[in-house]
This record gives structure tokens, C-alpha cells and sequence, in this order.
């Protein structure tokens, strides 16, 4: 089992897909309410309950707004640190690297729109995965997956199920997907540096850092089983997540 204090949550978007008919409605997607809780509120729950003492927000969009929503919050069990990424326009794995020098040994890192049972976290944190740089919680039901088009997809050896080699969105075969939790060791940080360094862009997504990592087989892959998760990007999405999670 990885003990881990320390969790990371992406919350540098505008949610611009959640707005229907070209309405400019100021939406936060975090605080989306999911049955009697929002989508936050249900997830530092979790990571609470999974041991996670200390919770390091990133900002972008609004900064300052979403920080009160944040502080607005009732009393979780842990405590919150707050990063601002100036360059949250760009792709996600800045937002991460924003947070480098802030978090503690292994760390969780979440989306901020993302759902999921809390069971699929304690997996994550109760497996052994040897030596890791980032362990990626992927989904084998592919059947199940709601938009499966929007997915980010993966592809893991049939030699070793727990190493995955390749991940992307517009991957054309692939064995799994993505489903936005992760257990990162302080070597994800140089993994995203790196990507960034060979951007022409100065810029890097998440998984183009993990695509470093897969090279030498330190980008490993949990199957979440039967847990569900669901990422909240659209309106369909959402009235997914409702169907699934509503009632819990």
C-alpha cells in the first residue's frame, strides 16, 4: 500500500462545453451539483477518506472567484493550498507542473469535473505497482464508457497488463481508457519538464509527460474493476453522472 498525504485537483478550465446555444454563462464545473452534493464536495470526501490530509487546488480561469467557492466549502477534514497557473489556456500538464514544489512524496492528482466511486480510489493506493512514476486508473469496460469518442484511450502490453505503452485520444486500437485518477510519484514533475523542453509550443498535456514515462515502463496502469467514474464535459455527460450518481 502507498501512503499518500497529499492530493492534486485541476480546476484551471473555463467549462466553456458545459454552456448550450452559445449562452455565455459563467459556469464552474466543480461546483456542479450531482444529486444533494457538488461534484467537490463528493470527491475531497473521498480523498479524505482515503487518508488525504492536504489538497492542492490549481486555478486559472477566475482565480480568485473559484478560490472563494473553494473557502466557501463546509469543513472537509484536511486542508486546502491554492496555485494559480497563468497559463491555464494552454494544456493541462501545466497546470501540474504549476504545482511543483508543493506536494509531498507520492500524490493523488483528480480532475475537477470528474466523478467517481470511492472504491476506485483505494484500489489505486492499496495495489502494488512497483516501481512508478505514474500509475494511471483505466477502465476495461469499454462497453460502458458514456462517449466513448471524448475519451482519452489506452493501450497496455499483453506481456504485462499493469504497463501501459501507449495514450491518446486519437489512439485507433487500444485495450482501456483513462479515467482521470492518478497516483504520481515526484518523477512525474521531470516527466511533464520534459515534454514541455520538446514542445515546440512551450506546452505539454498530461499525457504527453506520461508518454515519457512509458518508455521506460514507469507509466503503469490500474484496472478499476467494477468501480464507475464519469467526467462532467458536457450536458450528455452530465445527465449521465446524475443517472449514476444522483443517488448516492
Amino acid at each position: 500500500m502507498t501512503t499518500v498525504r497529499d492530493a492534486v485537483i485541476l480546476a484551471a478550465g473555463m467549462g466553456s462545453r458545459m454552456n448550450v446555444g452559445g449562452t455565455e454563462t459563467r459556469i464552474f464545473k466543480p461546483f456542479i451539483r450531482v444529486g444533494e452534493r457538488a461534484i467537490v464536495e463528493r470527491n475531497l470526501a473521498i480523498l479524505r477518506g482515503a487518508g488525504i490530509e492536504r489538497v492542492v487546488v490549481v486555478l486559472g480561469y477566475e482565480a480568485d472567484h473559484v478560490r472563494g467557492l473553494f473557502e466557501a466549502l463546509p469543513p472537509w477534514g484536511g486542508t486546502f493550498e491554492f496555485v494559480v497557473n497563468p497559463l491555464w489556456q494552454k494544456s493541462n500538464g501545466l497546470s501540474l507542473l504549476a504545482t511543483q514544489g508543493r506536494t509531498r512524496g507520492p500524490f493523488v492528482l483528480i480532475m475537477g469535473d470528474h466523478l467517481f466511486d470511492s472504491e476506485l480510489l483505494h484500489g489505486l493506493l492499496e495495489s502494488d505497482h512497483g516501481d512508478f512514476g505514474v500509475v494511471l486508473g483505466v477502465d476495461r469496460k469499454i462497453a460502458q464508457v458514456f462517449d466513448l469518442d471524448d475519451a482519452t484511450k489506452v493501450v497496455t502490453d499483453p506481456a504485462d497488463p499493469r504497463r501501459i505503452v501507449q495514450i491518446g485520444k486519437e489512439l485507433a486500437t487500444y485495450d482501456a481508457v483513462d479515467v482521470g485518477v492518478f497516483l504520481c510519484s515526484q518523477d512525474a514533475y521531470a516527466a511533464l519538464e520534459a515534454a514541455r523542453k520538446a514542445s515546440p509550443k512551450d506546452d505539454c498535456s498530461l499525457s504527453e509527460g506520461w508518454r515519457v514515462l512509458a518508455t521506460d515502463g514507469r507509466f503503469r496502469a490500474h484496472d478499476i474493476g467494477a468501480a464507475r467514474w464519469q467526467d462532467v464535459d458536457t450536458p450528455e455527460m452530465m445527465g449521465n453522472a446524475v443517472a449514476w450518481f444522483g443517488g448516492r
